[in-house]
């Protein structure tokens, strides 16, 4: 059977591994521990996947740019040390370990910095099971179309053969930027809810995101 797509391309944070509670708590100390008023754990989490300065200003208006250094610090304080404690989504592995014996194309498209990404491929042992990546520091930040046009560029795949994969609002306006479909998963940042008002499939689990990208009857 041809699969549906020629091309799979997931987000990192909140799709395969279960960080987006860790950050958003990393993100509220940070603004804590600088004395600044800030948005609940919920409302945190709905900006993770974005540039990172903007997301800082979106959750607090009156932040001073000469404070970025001590939150920057006060956060990696936080979340390096939860960030060991965190783990890939249940069944995320084995779905990507199939889909690599099927010899299907595969890539993350993340909001990490390249340091912060090859942290956690040393914590979970999967970078052999993606074929590119690429990174917030090597591209412009979602919803910018850029990191799936240098990733399909770079594979030589049509972007309208390309999905992407993830949990947030940042990865469906990626993906429709960039003339990509897109799955979502209800398990990261964002409520299925908020998810199906952008009118894409919605996944709650991992079985329903095999049956969501065609792969059912071939894996």
């Amino acid at each position: 059977m041809v699969p549906k797509f020629d091309f799979y391309v997931f987000d990192w944070d909140g799709t395969v591994m279960d960080t987006t509670s860790a950050i958003a708590e990393g993100i509220i100390y940070a603004f804590e521990k600088l004395n600044y008023n800030h948005p609940d754990l919920e409302k945190t989490k709905s900006i993770i996947g974005t540039d990172w300065m903007r997301a800082i200003f979106t959750l607090a208006p009156d932040f001073k740019l000469e404070d970025y250094a001590d939150f920057e610090a006060a956060y990696r304080e936080y979340y390096l040390v939860k960030e060991r404690e965190v783990t890939l989504f249940p069944g995320i592995e084995a779905l990507l370990v199939a889909m690599r014996e099927k010899g299907l194309l595969t890539a993350i498209a993340t909001g990490k910095s390249r340091r912060g990404l090859n942290r956690v491929f040393a914590q979970t042992g999967i970078a052999h099971l993606f074929d590119d990546t690429i990174t917030a520091d090597e591209a412009r930040a979602k919803p910018d179309p850029l990191m799936l046009e240098i990733l399909c560029s770079r594979n030589g795949v049509d972007p309208q053969k390309t999905v992407m994969i993830g949990d947030a609002s940042y990865d469906i306006e990626l993906a429709k930027n960039a003339g990509c479909a897109c799955v979502a998963v209800s398990f990261g940042a964002f409520s299925r809810e908020k998810l199906a008002a952008y009118h894409v499939p919605v996944c709650d689990t991992i079985e329903e995101l095999k049956v969501a990208l065609g792969l059912d009857e071939i894996l």
